[in-house]
């Protein structure tokens, strides 16, 4: 359509050269038959050459124009690689060429006279009316790149990239649209995506922080998973390795900074560590653990990038100075308390025992291995040596989990003692039963044992008196209010003796109602006020 209108120019061209020639041919004639006055043949044959010449002059300038214009358009619509469009102010079509049918799937003839806005998805055509409304606005020459989806002729969406230009084309104006499919592009886009958004689960799913630094531009390029670190991505990487040492605790730059040297001279395949504080973000100090690699290196084997992969272990040092805390009150306890640490190797059957339970045996610290262990063995009584045995058997069948043994001990001065001990099973390697080790611990229980059997002792002449008496003794905690009596107070009630200790409110029932809260009341004040107490009550 448009070459039709351009066709037109031309034809109007030459229609009025051949007119302008035809009025001076006419104005000849009219010379030669002698119609015209001779006053007015040679100012009106001056005039007539002058504006055939000056108009002939500026009809062909046009007509050039013109030509000009039709092979630009030719030029744009048959030799364009893309598809290319030329659609009037308004958005109609007016020329396609042969692309728009790979394209779109539309024949040049089928989109001609047709809107443009057809072509477009129903949700972007609000974007094309202002993409119109800014070219028309912006005047000639302007050029803008948008994205759209079109609808192919099989109702497909096509993705597709515009360039539109307002252009001046005689005395309109025109818009080109050179349409570039742009679906492998996007295509393309959208696998980095997915695998930049699964690399980033990736690196927040693992707990270390990966950071590279750049050894020519000096700062931190890549810092994923920084939220380890207790900063953000994008103020970690605007950090040099100078500003990094900032947020190091003081005690600590200096071995990063070693750690740093070392890595610049590693091979491939190897590391450099170290472990520091870092304050984070909220002041806090945490521990880390780095391991620095080769990430990149450039011409000549130069490294010109590290690699550092960093762990938060401060929950690990926290623990690490727990336990050398308890460490070292265990080993005070141990000693103030009297009790003896052993190791039993069962691969080599060497035990290895502290100073204490040299002095709880009674043997020499000079007694070693073997000796150490038959001269203990020999000494303990032969009955509870089986169950010893035994019992350590089954604890090593079981390959796990811990026992507890007491045993009657003959020490060299004659004295005899009572001994608890408690064993636990180890595996300190992965080659089987020879890396197992029985860790325990031995208290003396002989003063205990003493004291237990004089209390019962005690206890019997106690209850034998009372007995003897007709009278029942019981006492309350004034802690738990547990009630604790002798046999005799059961007799009295007719009930079976319980050995037990008895809550204060399952003993009340066995009072007389008129008398419970009189009971109650007198023992709770002489409890709180520390003080002995008479009265009579009846029981039930």
């Amino acid at each position: 359509m448009l070459e039709r209108q351009i066709h037109f120019r031309e034809r109007a061209v030459v229609t009025i050269v051949a007119s302008l020639l035809l009025l001076l041919w006419g104005g000849k004639l009219l010379y030669w038959i002698g119609m015209l006055p001779e006053q007015w043949r040679a100012p009106l044959g001056t005039a007539l050459s002058v504006a055939v010449t000056v108009g002939y002059a500026v009809l062909w300038k046009l007509y050039r124009a013109a030509q000009e214009q039709g092979a630009l358009v030719q030029r744009l619509v048959t030799e364009s690689p893309d598809c290319m469009l030329i659609l009037s102010e308004n958005g109609t079509i007016l020329e396609a060429n042969a692309r728009s049918t790979e394209m779109l799937g539309y024949n040049p003839s089928e989109l001609v006279n047709n809107h443009f806005r057809a072509l477009v998805h129903p949700e972007q055509r609000r974007q094309l009316s202002t993409l119109l409304a800014t070219l028309r606005s912006s005047g000639e020459g302007t050029s803008l790149r948008r994205e759209f989806q079109l609808i192919h002729r099989n109702r497909r969406l096509l993705p597709v990239e515009i360039l539109a230009t307002l252009e001046q084309l005689g005395r309109k104006q025109y818009l080109l649209f050179s349409l570039r499919d742009v679906s492998d592009r996007i295509r393309q886009e959208r696998k980095i995506r997915r695998v930049l958004h699964t690399l980033d689960r990736i690196v927040r799913t693992v707990p270390q922080a990966i950071l590279i630094y750049d050894l020519g531009k000096n700062r931190f390029v890549y810092a994923g998973n920084a939220r380890v670190l207790g900063w953000g991505p994008t103020e970690v990487v605007q950090w040099s390795f100078e500003r990094f040492c900032t947020a190091v605790h003081p005690d600590d730059q200096e071995t990063l900074e070693r750690c740093r040297e070392q890595s610049l001279s590693l091979g491939d395949g190897s590391s450099a560590s170290c472990v520091y504080r870092l304050r984070q973000q909220d002041d806090r100090w945490h521990w880390y653990y780095s391991r620095i690699t080769v990430f990149k290196r450039g011409e000549g084997g130069r490294i010109e990038q590290l690699l550092l992969v960093t762990d938060d272990i401060t929950t690990l040092m926290e623990e690490r100075t727990q336990r050398e805390q308890l460490h070292q009150r265990m080993q005070l306890a141990t000693r103030g308390a009297g009790i003896g640490v052993w190791e039993l190797d069962l691969r080599t059957l060497v035990p290895v025992w502290d100073e204490t339970m040299y002095l709880l045996h009674g043997i020499a610290p000079a007694v070693q291995g073997k000796q150490l262990l038959h001269q203990w063995r020999h000494r303990i009584h032969h009955a509870h040596m089986r169950d010893i045995v035994g019992t350590l058997r089954a604890l090593i069948r079981r390959r796990q989990g811990q026992c507890v043994l007491t045993y009657d001990y003959c020490a060299p001065s004659g004295e005899r003692k009572h001994f608890r001990a408690i064993a636990t099973l180890s595996q300190m390697g992965t080659d089987g039963s020879s890396s197992l080790r029985i860790v325990g611990i031995v208290i003396d229980e002989t003063q205990l044992r003493q004291q237990q059997q004089q209390q019962q002792k005690l206890r019997h002449l106690l209850e034998e008196s009372q007995r003897m008496a007709r009278m029942a003794s019981w006492e309350i905690d004034p802690v738990s209010f547990h009630l604790t009596c002798t046999s005799e107070l059961w007799n009295l009630l007719g009930l079976p003796p319980r050995d037990e200790p008895l809550p204060l409110h399952r003993y009340q029932p066995h009072i007389h109602p008129d008398d419970q809260e009189m009971w109650l009341s007198t023992i709770l004040d002489a409890i709180k006020m520390h003080r002995p107490y008479s009265m009579r009550y009846r029981i039930i």
